[in-house]
């Protein structure tokens, strides 16, 4: 979790997510919001089709430092929620 907590700060800097922060709990990390940079700027592209909420921090931030864990999207702007809500769960046994 600590090396989550570090490459969350070092990644999304700024007033990226500043104003909806991710919360921890255990080893469990979640991120609600009711906008999203990502989602505004592919919706004005038309390019929501195949986008995956998070597909970020799957597909880059998670896999470089080899962090195992399960990654659930129980919201999401692009399925029209009215917020986002990104779930991560740490395994430290794998």
């Amino acid at each position: 979790m600590a090396i989550f907590k570090h490459v969350w700060k070092t990644c999304f800097f700024d007033d990226m997510y500043i104003n909806q922060p991710i919360t921890y709990e255990g080893n469990k990390a979640t991120w609600i919001a009711t906008n999203s940079h990502v989602f505004d700027s592919l919706s004005s592209a038309n390019m929501t089709k195949d986008y995956s909420c998070g597909q970020a921090i799957r597909n880059g931030v998670m896999k470089a430092p080899k962090l195992h864990n399960t990654h659930s999207i129980e919201e999401s702007l692009v399925n029209d929620d009215n917020r986002c809500v990104i779930k991560v769960l740490f395994d430290p046994e794998k």
